[in-house]
Formats: C-alpha cells, structure tokens, sequence
C-alpha cells in the first residue's frame, strides 16, 4: 500500500461488498476519473467514458459529477425522509423523473433509459403521498424490475414548499432490498468514509478507510 493512500474505492454491482470486487487504492490530492474509460472503471449502460472525478484532500473526499446525462446518485438510509433536489431518484436497476407539468400541481413519472417510459401521472390535489413497488396496491407498480421490493418507496408531497420527499421502505414481500438512490443536487459534494454512491444503474462505489 502507498504510504500517502488514505481510502480504497471497491466498485461492486451490490452495496455489500465481495471477494471478487475491484480495489482502487487513493493516494492523497490527487484527481481520478472514474467511468467506462476511467482511472476507476465503472460498466454499464448509462455509464458514460468520464462519468466524475475523486480526489481525497486531507481527511476530505471530494466527489465530482463530470456534468452525466443520467448523474451520479448517493443512497437513501431506509425510513428516513429525503428531498428529491432534482426529482430524479433510482429504485432497483430502474431510473425515474418526477417532473410537473405546464398544469401547477400535475407530475408526470418516467422511467428514463433508451426509450423513456410513462409510469404514472400525478395530480397532487388528489394525491399526496404513494407507494412504488411491484406490489398490486402501489399506486406506481413496477413489474418489469425484479430488483424492485413489494413497496419498495414512499413518495410524499409536501404542499407548503410544492416538493416531493422519497423514503426508502427496506426490504418488503420477496423482493431484495436494493436501496433508494437519490441524485445529486449539485455537481460536487463531500462524502465521507463508508457512504455510498451509485454511477449508472449497475456500479457502486464504497469508500472505505485504510488503516495508515
């Protein structure tokens, strides 16, 4: 090990890491790529050639969006509220946009990928608060993702700000619990040792602290 590395990158297809998975050791102040043709090689189908960039100043690690059509997402800690800052969130392997139409109070809710798909249309003076998940009583059910729970997540608009909050549910009936990613709000953030993040809808990237 570098004696200047301070943290390991292990990019993974699932947020509990495996023998088999890619190591990427940081050296301290210095910037690498991360993507289909990076420094740290992510795959996947909205996995761009440079998708960011990761640079650990001092204690600090500084992740940076390379301005992705699809972005860079961090995970959602189960039961608890997050706002979605963009309206765009990942439930499984599936991407979603929440976006109000031209009518205030009317919101759409597309699957995005290659060709985008309608899930559903919201109209918040009738709804509030629903459920996604493969289940039959989720207002949005999703059957074409395996990876996505029974209830997998709750959306609740809150009306004094017009924004809508996601809670991730866990694991629910026999589906796996595969997190709820919320996109970034900005093009760089810190994260912190042990957080997750997510490129493209199969890699993940741990960020764990090496003993030095």
């Amino acid at each position: 090990m570098d004696s200047k590395a301070k943290y390991k990158v292990i990019v993974a297809t699932h947020f509990v890491p495996e023998p088999n998975d890619q190591e990427f050791e940081l050296i301290d102040n210095k910037e690498y790529s991360i993507g289909s043709n990076g420094d740290i090689d992510c795959v996947g189908d909205l996995v761009q050639s440079v998708h960011g960039y990761i640079r650990v100043v001092g204690d600090d690690i500084w992740y940076t969006d390379n301005y992705t059509i699809y972005g860079s997402f961090v995970m959602s800690p189960p039961g608890k509220c997050n706002p979605l800052m963009t309206g765009e969130f990942c439930l499984g392997n599936t991407l979603f946009d929440l976006k109000e139409e031209r009518n205030k109070g009317i919101y759409t809710l597309i699957s995005k990928g290659e060709e985008d798909q309608l899930r559903a249309e919201i109209n918040t003076a009738d709804t509030k608060e629903f459920f996604i998940g493969r289940d039959r009583i989720a207002k949005v059910q999703v059957m074409d993702d395996e990876t996505i729970s029974s209830q997998h997540a709750q959306l609740t608009f809150d009306s004094s700000n017009s924004t809508w909050n996601i809670r991730d549910h866990g694991r629910t009936g026999k589906g796996s619990s595969n997190g709820t990613w919320i996109k970034l709000g900005v093009d760089t953030i810190i994260v912190g040792p042990e957080q997750i993040m997510r490129i493209g809808k199969d890699c993940f990237i741990i960020l764990k602290k090496l003993n030095c």
